[in-house]
C-alpha cells in the first residue's frame, strides 16, 4: 500500500460529506498509480467503520493490488453481479469493516466494466452494508485492463486522489474531462502531500542555506520554529 500524507481533517471531511448527501456507495480512483489510492479508501472505509456504520470495501485491482497485498488477503475468484458470494467477504473482528479482496487473476476483464453488473452487485450488498467504498486503478494507467471511468459512474459518488507536486496539471484537465464525458458523480479531490514538506521543514530548509555563515542567529530561529505551536499545527 502507498504511503499517504493525509491531514485527520481531510478524511473527516471526506466522511461528512458522504453522510450529508446520503451517498451509499463510492468509488476512489486517481490520475496515475502510486498516488495512495488504497490508503485513502482503507482509512475512509476505517473512519466510517467507527461511527456505527456498516462498510463493505471492495478492491478492484486486477493486478497489482495494494490493498490485498498489505492485508494480507486470500484472492478469491468473483465477478461483480447480483449473486456475488458473501463467503468471499472478509469480515474484520470487532469492526464494522468487512472486505471484498481482489478478485484471483482472470482475463476476462468485462464484467468488471459493465455498469449494470456492478450496479446490481452494489444494490445486492447495500441490503447488508450502508456504505460501499470501492478502490479502484488509475485513470492514465496505459497498462490497465478497466476503463476505470465506466466503473466510476456505477457508483452514487466519486472522490479523486492526487499526489501533490507529482501530478501534472495536465493530467488533471485530462482526468477531470474523463469523468464528466463519463457522467462521474466527482465530490471532491484529496490530496496527498507525500512529497510536500510541511512549513516548519520548509523555513528550517531556507534558513539552513546561510549556514554556517550566520549559524549564531539560525540555530535560534531553528529552535523557535520547531517550538511555535502555531506553525506546527495541522492545517
Amino acid at each position: 500500500m502507498i504511503p499517504i500524507a493525509l491531514h485527520e481533517k481531510a478524511i473527516q471531511n471526506a466522511f461528512y460529506k458522504i453522510q450529508r448527501e446520503g451517498i451509499k456507495s463510492i468509488a476512489i480512483t486517481s490520475a496515475n498509480k502510486r498516488e495512495g489510492v488504497s490508503a485513502l479508501a482503507y482509512a475512509l472505509a476505517r473512519r466510517a467503520a467507527t461511527a456505527d456504520v456498516r462498510v463493505l470495501l471492495i478492491d478492484f485491482n486486477l493486478t497489482n493490488s495494494g490493498q490485498t497485498k498489505s492485508l494480507a488477503l486470500e484472492q478469491k475468484a468473483w465477478k461483480p453481479n447480483k449473486s456475488t458470494k458473501d463467503g468471499n467477504i472478509v469480515h474484520l473482528s470487532n469492526t464494522n469493516l468487512s472486505i471484498l479482496s481482489a478478485p484471483a487473476k482472470t482475463n476476462d476483464s468485462w464484467p468488471f466494466q459493465d455498469q449494470k453488473s456492478i450496479r446490481e452487485m452494489i444494490d445486492s450488498m447495500s441490503e447488508k452494508y450502508d456504505l460501499i467504498i470501492a478502490d479502484l486503478p488509475s485513470l492514465l494507467d496505459h497498462n490497465k485492463k478497466l476503463q476505470v471511468e465506466i466503473m466510476c459512474s456505477a457508483f452514487d459518488a466519486t472522490l479523486l486522489m492526487l499526489l501533490s507536486n507529482k501530478t501534472l496539471e495536465t493530467e488533471v484537465t485530462k482526468v477531470r474531462k474523463i469523468l464528466e464525458d463519463a457522467k462521474v458523480n466527482l465530490i471532491g479531490v484529496i490530496m496527498n502531500d507525500q512529497f510536500t514538506p510541511k512549513l516548519v521543514d520548509e523555513l528550517k530548509r531556507q534558513l539552513g542555506k546561510f549556514e554556517p555563515r550566520m549559524l549564531k542567529l539560525t540555530q535560534p530561529l531553528k529552535k523557535w520554529i520547531q517550538g511555535n505551536s502555531f506553525l506546527n499545527q495541522d492545517l
